[in-house]
């Protein structure tokens, strides 16, 4: 029995072996992800206050740009105690996304379970208080970016 290497043909037509082949389809994929930003010129358009301009342009100075929801949701997460999330939930989301129960639900839950324990103490209540910041801040990045990367599908 003789062993044969199968070669595929590429989108630029040259043959490569599977691996190679499918970085190749990796790289095109990801060109052709959407991009999803956010500008200091955006933010300045929506009336961002200008502590919060300064800071944008100090801390991203060619603004955000990310191809997945999880990248935002990381820098969301790793600055939200810098950044006004509310101020973003209300400024950057579309009405259609503010409408989602998700964030309802998800905020809802959250309040109500740690109501009990905010009462108690100065540390638990700031504690409280920092991770609800987070937990805006990542419902946040997961609305503003699938309202971004599906723009043009509801044409």
């Amino acid at each position: 029995m003789t062993s044969t290497n199968k070669m595929w043909l590429s989108h630029s037509g040259r043959r490569w072996g599977k691996s190679r082949l499918m970085k190749e389809l990796e790289e095109q994929r990801r060109e052709l992800m959407t991009k999803v930003t956010i500008t200091y010129e955006q933010l300045d358009s929506k009336g961002a206050c200008r502590d919060q301009l300064e800071l944008f342009k100090e801390t991203f100075p060619k603004g955000i740009s990310v191809t997945s929801e999880e990248e935002l949701v990381a820098i969301a997460k790793k600055f939200s105690k810098k950044f006004d999330m509310f101020w973003a939930s209300e400024n950057l989301l579309s009405v259609a996304a503010c409408d989602r129960p998700v964030t309802i639900k998800f905020c809802g839950n959250y309040i109500e379970t740690t109501r009990p324990a905010r009462d108690k103490d100065e540390e638990v209540e700031k504690q409280a208080y920092d991770n609800l910041e987070e937990a805006i801040a990542t419902s946040v990045a997961k609305l503003y970016y699938e309202q971004e990367s599906t723009k043009g599908e509801n044409l």
